[in-house]
């Protein structure tokens, strides 16, 4: 009898663990998701927003492309926080130029934020992923935080230069050799990727 009762309460810890460790998406997150809630846009760098629907998402990218489209989207905790954000891309159909939409809950509200399409590359299960800019002068891994109005993306790697040669690497903020750089990219493309799901949701 006492076996049992051990095997009973270390089975009840076990569960325990695993349910504080898992991650969950807001309620209100897949209201947004299927269209039935508005969510807050960031306008004006943050310091305003607008209700917008989900179906409106692709005309933030460019109101004037009738072809872009929700194409997929992924749930994942990007700030560690346990509550799950939306990752949701935009594409056209012969593949322009979208970008990503990220989805954020926060006080019983929703609210997104736009980046472009160099964000958000390979994007993996912790919250990183590879970014780079439309000059070709710098590149790296980051993860992504939110403030009180806004989205912050902080550098894990970077590397910075001038088209395409890259002379300057930084691990975490610290200054590094091309080679400790390139070690850090490789165990970044080791971890396992995020999953993504087929827009609109089911």
């Amino acid at each position: 009898m006492k076996k049992l009762i051990t095997l009973v309460l270390a089975l009840v810890g076990v569960l325990a663990l695993v349910s504080c460790s898992s991650n969950s998406t807001p309620a209100n997150m897949q209201d947004v998701l299927k269209g039935k809630q508005l969510f807050y846009y960031a306008t004006n760098d943050g310091s305003d927003f607008a209700s917008v629907n989900i179906a409106d998402i692709p005309s933030l990218f460019n109101p004037d492309d009738a072809y872009l489209a929700i194409q997929n989207y992924a749930m994942i905790d990007l700030d560690g926080d346990g509550s799950e954000e939306a990752v949701v891309f935009v594409c056209g159909v012969t593949g322009d130029t979208g970008g990503y939409l990220v989805l954020h809950s926060s006080d019983d509200h929703v609210y997104g934020y736009r980046t472009d399409y160099r964000t958000f590359e390979n994007l993996k299960t912790d919250g990183t992923f590879i970014y780079s800019d439309d000059l070709g002068s710098k590149e790296g891994v980051a993860t992504i935080g939110f403030t009180q109005d806004s989205l912050v993306i902080t550098d894990v790697l970077s590397a910075t230069g001038q088209a395409y040669t890259m002379d300057n690497f930084m691990i975490s903020g610290k200054k590094a050799t091309q080679e400790e750089y390139n070690a850090e990219k490789e165990n970044q493309d080791l971890k396992n990727n995020v999953e993504w799901h087929e827009y609109p949701i089911s």
